[in-house]
């Protein structure tokens, strides 16, 4: 089961970030109820003192685009655009990419929109990670409202390939997993990172739904707070054998 947000108050956290410069992936499944207000899926950000950050956000305000946008300490940012644009009560597949300080796409259902390519560093330390909501100089905004799983980060720029491949379908776990340094796929009640262990944290209560149906390495069972540290040494053994779970919404 997906976790569904109210576009009010509730997210999902990690009282740090994985990640703190570029190059950085951020990816996930969202299913919105909302086309016409900008709303954040996944967010890199400060705690405090200054703006810098990553958000990958959907852009109801600006023909329904997915955007990857980079912010410095000034609080300047660039955005890079997906082509296509994105429907409510559909699943959709969105990704951000940075390379460097001056290069960033963004993708949705596993096709590149245009680069940007506007100067900006986001590096700092004191950054949090943020699923459904962004957080800008300690203050969260721009809640989500609908449904998101399969939360991931790397800390590398993922292919075209490679994105086409999380978008037919196929788990974070297949995808460069040297790199991924953040895994949550928000499975029943489950807010685990499957790359480094540690639970995050559900604020004010975001119920369950529907999950996109996913291809996952064979043995791999999500049911509740699972340990961690269990699915690492499956994924480590090299398993490439799948299963499916979950179902189309």
């Amino acid at each position: 089961m997906a976790y569904d947000f109210d576009g009010t108050n509730q997210y999902i956290e990690h009282s740090t970030s994985p990640v703190t410069d570029e190059p950085v992936t951020l990816a996930c499944w969202f299913n919105t109820d909302d086309n016409t207000t900008r709303t954040n899926l996944m967010s890199i950000g400060r705690t405090a003192t200054d703006a810098r950050g990553f958000r990958l956000e959907l852009q109801g305000d600006v023909g329904d685009k997915v955007g990857f946008r980079t912010t410095g300490s000034g609080g300047g940012s660039v955005t890079s655009l997906s082509t296509a644009s994105f429907s409510t009560g559909t699943w959709h597949h969105a990704a951000g990419v940075t390379s460097d300080q001056a290069s960033r796409y963004t993708y949705l259902d596993g096709v590149a929109g245009t680069q940007n390519t506007g100067s900006v560093s986001a590096a700092s330390t004191a950054m949090r990670l943020t699923v459904g909501v962004a957080l800008r100089q300690g203050t969260y905004e721009n809640y989500f409202n609908g449904r998101i799983a399969e939360a991931a980060c790397w800390n590398v720029v993922l292919t075209d390939d490679e994105i086409a491949a999380l978008a037919n379908g196929f788990s974070p776990l297949f995808i460069r997993p040297a790199s991924l340094k953040l895994y949550v796929p928000l499975v029943q009640s489950a807010v685990v990172n499957l790359r480094s262990g540690g639970s995050l944290t559900a604020v004010n209560t975001p119920t369950v739904s529907v999950h996109p149906r996913i291809v996952y390495p064979r043995g791999m069972l999500i049911r509740g707070v699972a340990a961690a540290a269990s699915f690492k040494a499956q994924y480590a053994s090299g398993v490439n054998s799948v299963l499916q779970h979950g179902r189309a919404a």
